[in-house]
């Protein structure tokens, strides 16, 4: 057997050893965690480069340890780039009316919820898009589905929502109260959660849109504080949420 066959198998072996141990392990992980967050796309970008490079030059010449050897780390690579431009292309966009209100409390990196898909202003309930990023999280390594905690930042910033609009469009009555009010008393750290009971119905990937409504159900008045009780529905999570603020809505 001749030498140099020997060698071109050793090397094949290798090539093939360094792609499949690699490669495909991160590709599970890109499409596990919906995100290519922490990769650099230059670093694979030139592997797609050099892999592809390779194996036309081992087609034509023509050497079929090469092409052997260099053709499957070209198609990973590129099954790698397709993640990039796949995942990549999923940007938080806030919409105006949302950010108007959460950014007085939130800066924007930490508002969760992006848009409002219904307002429903006679039922007094609201339908909400939220979309955790992979990177949010409090732990060394972060979660790839959105926690308990990041459930209740969403449900806290749709209650900010749903009875800001509610005030400001004169849906609840009050004589105390204006939009301009609630503002102050959101800045001020003065709207707070009194209690919740909450059923998490499925996890949800991070990087990954989903829905929440929120539904008015009452208000009740212990001398100057408002309890306001929101329902909470919808595939994701299931429950009612109480909080109180500075003001009486039933004068």
């Amino acid at each position: 057997m001749p030498l140099t066959y020997i060698l071109g198998t050793l090397a094949t072996i290798g090539s093939l050893a360094i792609v499949f141990l690699g490669l495909p392990a991160q590709i599970y992980k890109n499409y596990r965690n919906k995100s290519t967050s922490g990769l650099a796309p230059l670093l694979f970008y030139l592997a797609f480069y050099v892999y592809t490079a390779w194996c036309l030059y081992g087609w034509f010449k023509p050497d079929w340890f090469l092409v052997a050897a260099q053709t499957p780390g070209s198609l990973l690579s590129l099954i790698l780039l397709i993640q990039f431009l796949w995942y990549g292309r999923k940007k938080v966009v806030i919409a105006e009316e949302v950010k108007e209100i959460l950014s007085l409390l939130y800066p924007l990196e930490e508002i969760f919820v992006t848009d409002i898909l219904l307002y429903f202003k006679p039922g007094q309930m609201m339908r909400l898009s939220c979309f955790v990023p992979l990177h949010k999280s409090y732990t060394h390594q972060p979660f790839s589905y959105v926690t308990a905690e990041q459930y209740i930042r969403c449900l806290s910033q749709a209650s900010y929502l749903l009875m800001g609009l509610l005030i400001r469009d004169r849906m609840v009555g009050s004589n105390q109260i204006d939009f301009e009010d609630f503002k102050k008393l959101m800045i001020n750290q003065e709207i707070w959660f009194r209690r919740s009971n909450i059923k998490y119905l499925k996890n949800v990937p991070k990087q990954t849109e989903f829905v929440i409504e929120v539904k008015l159900v009452e208000i009740k008045t212990v001398k100057q504080f408002a309890i306001c009780e929101l329902e909470i529905r919808g595939g994701i999570l299931k429950g009612n949420i109480e909080f109180v603020a500075p003001f009486n809505l039933n004068q």
